[in-house]
């Protein structure tokens, strides 16, 4: 027998007892209180939901309204004390509490007579953390849970390669569907949680909207390293609504200042950055020791290279047809040889979802950007199927390839998907590998990741 939870009053007790009959008819005594003695057993229904804790924390401070507020220390430990609020002291069991991933997974127990805990909190990640946080009472009740936003400022050096806040490990950079620019940072295993504006305006928040225009035209985001002036760190490069390519500059903690954005110049013959449909940054693959700018424009495939101090020297076309219906996933060594290769999605086709086009070593090191070009060119005079058929825009609008994120020598990719969620994509030496979803925020409405 099933009695719905809902039938039970709260604070009321319920008697109750049992008996059995077997195949002869025959009756037990009622129990099983007192082993058939006719003892009623009994129940107190508690549907009392503690009241949501609060937080304090001098390590890791709330950010504010400008998320001007970052963590005392760089990344490392530092400690948050969680506040029972208007619960009954007597009446908590525990806070269970779990680090940017709504899970509960750890346990702290106040003192006797208390209603706060101090916990020692060590976050992984540079940039946004989220800090989740119940109340369970001593009848087993959760209360709603507490989120508790916090930003943790970078360690010194160097950013790592598509690193934007500091922690060395590969970031997601998107322009959601309001036209704003957004960070995520990534985790050990290229999980995502937690996101911040990412766009500042001479320390102050960057203008809504800032990376569309009136007609909703998005810019074209991209990041790989240090671009301008040599600082170390990672900046982004940018196709901005108003048809210009631009570097704007980070600050190592995952944000980007307008207010310092300078013009990409182009040299004679380069295609019009208005007419990118998407931009793809690498860091240096030819062998020439610069940064790379991979572009579509209409059907045709180019490389900006020779960069130096926001000047392209030398644009290239590889191709004039049939990339109005791909998209450039990755310009890095897939199949470990140690020379770039070209993963691409191909529309197209109806048997080949992503496809891999391998490069020659070129003369001077990295890849012989001809062998890029075109499949009969590369080192299997064809392209390869990475993946079958399921990879069509319609149900995977936007992919993306980051560096390595699990620390398997192979590059990956992020993927947003129709019903808005954003799955990972590990990669394979010859296919694509496992893939999981990562974060669910509207990513059917995200107008460009990079």
């Amino acid at each position: 027998m099933t009695v719905p939870w809902e039938k039970f009053t709260p604070g009321k007790t319920y008697f109750w007892l049992a008996q059995a009959v077997d195949w002869d008819g025959q009756w037990s005594g009622s129990g099983p209180m007192d082993s058939g003695g006719g003892g009623w057993c009994t129940f107190t229904v508690d549907h009392t939901q503690p009241t949501p804790p609060t937080i304090r924390s001098e390590d890791f401070p709330a950010p504010g309204p400008d998320g001007a507020e970052w963590s005392k220390n760089p990344l490392g430990p530092g400690k948050i004390t969680v506040i029972a609020g208007g619960t009954n002291p007597a009446d908590i069991r525990e806070f269970q509490w779990s680090l940017n991933h709504p899970v509960y997974d750890q346990k702290a127990v106040p003192a006797a007579g208390q209603d706060t805990v101090t916990l020692d909190v060590n976050p992984d990640n540079a940039g946004p953390n989220l800090f989740y946080v119940r109340i369970v009472n001593k009848a087993g009740n959760p209360s709603t849970p507490f989120t508790y936003t916090f930003y943790v400022r970078s360690r010194p050096g160097l950013d790592g390669a598509g690193d934007v806040t500091g922690d060395g490990k590969a970031d997601v950079l998107a322009v959601d569907g309001a036209g704003d620019l957004r960070v995520y940072p990534a985790d050990r295993v290229g999980d995502v949680d937690a996101w911040m504006p990412a766009a500042t305006d001479n320390g102050r928040p960057a203008p809504a909207g800032y990376w569309k225009d009136a007609s909703g035209k998005s810019a074209l985001i991209a990041h790989s390293t240090d671009w301008f002036p040599g600082d170390g760190i990672t900046d982004l490069v940018a196709r901005m609504p108003d048809g210009k390519l631009y570097v704007y500059q980070g600050d190592g903690n995952g944000r980007f200042d307008i207010s310092r954005r300078t013009e990409i110049l182009l040299p004679p013959g380069a295609p019009d950055p208005a007419t990118f449909s998407q931009i793809v940054v690498v860091q240096d693959v030819n062998g020439d020791n610069t940064e790379e700018i991979f572009a579509t424009a209409g059907d045709a495939f180019w490389v900006l290279t020779g960069y130096s101090g926001a000047t392209i020297t030398e644009a290239r076309q590889l191709s004039a047809t049939s990339w109005t219906s791909r998209d450039i996933i990755n310009v890095r060594d897939v199949t470990g040889d140690g020379v770039p290769d070209l993963l691409f999605r191909d529309d197209s086709s109806s048997e080949r979802g992503l496809a891999l086009r391998r490069g020659k070593p070129g003369a001077g090191g990295g890849v012989d950007i001809n062998s890029l070009a075109l499949a009969v060119n590369s080192a299997d005079g064809k392209d390869l199927t990475y993946a079958t058929t399921g990879w069509d825009s319609t149900m995977w609008p936007l992919l993306r390839g980051t560096p390595d994120v699990n620390d398997d020598g192979i590059p990956d990719f992020y993927a947003t998907r129709n019903d808005g969620t954003l799955h990972l994509f590990y990669g394979g030496r010859t296919a694509v590998g496992n893939g999981w979803r990562v974060e669910e925020d509207d990513w059917n409405t995200a107008r460009a990741i990079g």
